[in-house]
């Protein structure tokens, strides 16, 4: 996880919190998550348009998956497979 300083939050929240209200509004549309970070993106690169960028950008994203899954989403599937009991249970296992 990007663990920014708080003076790095302060600059970016806004920005961040303005992006999920119109989010909010507009009913969360995969689409529009696409293009948000698309058009990031592609700023990035056109800053800096060469192989190391994408290598960058690449990893950035790659990261950013992996910390999702490890913060959010292996949490959300402990808490289903505790409620609804694991795929993995003695009497679904063969010997």
């Amino acid at each position: 996880m990007p663990y920014i300083d708080k003076h790095g939050r302060m600059s970016l929240d806004p920005i961040v919190d303005a992006i999920v209200e119109a989010l909010d509004n507009d009913g969360w549309h995969v689409g529009d998550i696409n293009y948000i970070f698309t058009r990031v993106l592609d700023a990035w690169f056109r800053r800096s348009p060469k192989y190391e960028t994408i290598c960058k950008i690449m990893g950035t994203m790659d990261c950013v998956g992996k910390e999702f899954y490890r913060r959010v989403a292996i949490a959300y599937e402990d808490k289903k497979r505790w409620g609804n009991g694991d795929v993995y249970s003695p009497e679904n296992v063969t010997p």
